[in-house]
This record gives structure tokens, C-alpha cells and sequence, in this order.
């Protein structure tokens, strides 16, 4: 339970892909939950650059009005449809040359143009050859933060980024108290955003790979799957009354 005093408000940090989409009906009666607590803001974060998250959200059966939107693992923010360009230059200088270069020697496709950025170079990496990638691309001088959210998903980005590292950004800028963020994920990618948050929820669906990394951790476990989860785990820690059943 939570220690955040009664009509605070909170900041909801979810993934999209597989957390907030994956079940229609459930993405439905969440959106409509938390149109019904105005204490509750929402943040999506996504490994994926704000334009294709764009597109992903204009296909929805639903609307979903965000807050803020988190893109390219934590190098790209919005701010009600406003872009951050002071955020974006803590990177300036980060230079991804060298990490094409060092993931052509070792024969690794990069992922399509879409999902790429200048602070966000994405890779299939076969398991077997994750510690040589890093090491070649380490040795090349650059200063990388590695992301390894499935067995062939490679990311490299800069040490300042990444899902966790816009948390404080966002509350500052939203008039959260930090201690008032809950944050939601089903992969790999999403462990940093839900070990560095006060309070967090694996959906149902969560992979194996984000269960094993937050073991140990004060994470709720939901067993309802994708959006359906998220209100199981909103409910669960007490942020929506557990009989709110909009």
C-alpha cells in the first residue's frame, strides 16, 4: 500500500506495446477508469520512436490522450504534444557511427529505419554474441548503455538514457511528488523503469526474462494480462479503490 496521501496525484508510467495494448476490451475499461480519476496522469514509454508510437495510438479502437509520451528508450519525450528539446541535450555529441560500424563487422542486421533514431541504434544480436557487440562497440570509445529486451534485440543508446532515466524529468515537469509514480511493463527493456519506480506492476504477460530481472523486487505480480493487468495492479496497491469498477 501506498503512503501517498489521499487525492494526490499519481503518475501512471506504462509500456505500450504488450502492457497497454494486446486486449481491446480490457485497454477500453481502463481508459475509461482513468477518465474517471483526474488524479491519475499518464505516461507512455516505449522503446519505439515517438513518430511510430504516433501511428500505433492513432490505430487504437479507443483514444488514448497521454500526458506524455516517452520514445526510443528515454531519448525522445513529449509533453502534452509538446516536444522537450532540453531533455534531448543531455545527448548532444553522442555519436552512433561507430556503433554501425562496429555492428556491421560483426554481421548484425539493424532493425528497420522506423525504429531507429540518432540516439537509439537497434540490432538483431543472436544471444551467443551480446558480450563480443559490447565489447567492440566499448572499445570504439563509446560511452553506451546496452539494452537486451528478447534473445535476438539488441539496443545500444547513450549512458544517460533508457526507460528509467526520464522518471524524474516527468514528475518535475508534471507537478508529481516522486514518490507518487507507478510504472508498468511485460519485457525486458521495461526491468529499469520498474526497479527505479516507487511502485510497479508486471502484467500477467510479463516475459520471463522481466520476472527473472525484478525478482526480489516490491513489484505487484498481476495476473490479468496486458491493459487488464495494469487496473489489477492500480487496485492492488490501493491507487484506484479497489470497488471502482467503471
Amino acid at each position: 500500500m501506498s503512503s501517498v496521501p489521499a487525492h494526490a496525484p499519481w503518475l501512471l508510467v506504462t509500456d505500450v506495446d504488450d502492457t497497454l495494448t494486446g486486449d481491446d476490451d480490457a485497454l477500453a475499461e481502463l481508459v475509461a477508469v482513468l477518465a474517471g480519476a483526474p488524479t491519475i496522469r499518464l505516461a507512455l514509454n516505449s522503446s519505439r520512436p515517438l513518430a511510430d508510437v504516433a501511428k500505433t495510438l492513432a490505430e487504437l479502437p479507443v483514444m488514448v490522450t497521454p500526458d506524455a509520451v516517452v520514445g526510443a528508450l528515454g531519448t525522445e519525450i513529449e509533453i502534452d504534444g509538446t516536444p522537450q528539446p532540453r531533455w534531448q541535450r543531455r545527448f548532444t555529441g553522442w555519436d552512433r557511427r561507430p556503433v554501425d560500424e562496429a555492428m556491421a563487422r560483426l554481421g548484425c542486421p539493424a532493425h528497420p529505419d522506423h525504429l531507429q533514431t540518432s540516439f537509439k541504434a537497434s540490432f538483431t544480436v543472436a544471444e551467443r554474441a551480446w558480450v563480443e557487440a559490447e565489447h567492440l562497440i566499448t572499445d570504439a570509445g563509446v560511452a553506451a548503455r546496452f539494452i537486451r529486451a528478447a534473445p535476438d534485440d539488441f539496443d545500444v543508446i547513450p549512458v544517460l538514457a533508457g526507460k528509467d532515466a526520464p522518471i524524474g524529468y516527468l514528475t518535475q515537469q508534471l507537478g508529481i511528488d516522486p514518490a507518487a509514480v507507478v510504472a508498468a511493463g511485460d519485457s525486458g527493456n521495461d526491468a529499469s523503469m520498474l526497479l527505479t519506480a516507487p511502485h510497479a506492476i508486471a502484467v500477467g504477460n510479463a516475459t520471463a526474462q522481466l520476472r527473472h530481472a525484478i525478482r526480489g523486487a516490491s513489484a505487484y505480480q498481476a495476473r490479468a494480462r496486458y491493459a487488464a493487468g495494469i487496473l489489477e495492479g492500480l487496485r492492488a496497491l490501493a491507487i484506484l479503490d479497489a470497488s471502482d469498477h467503471r
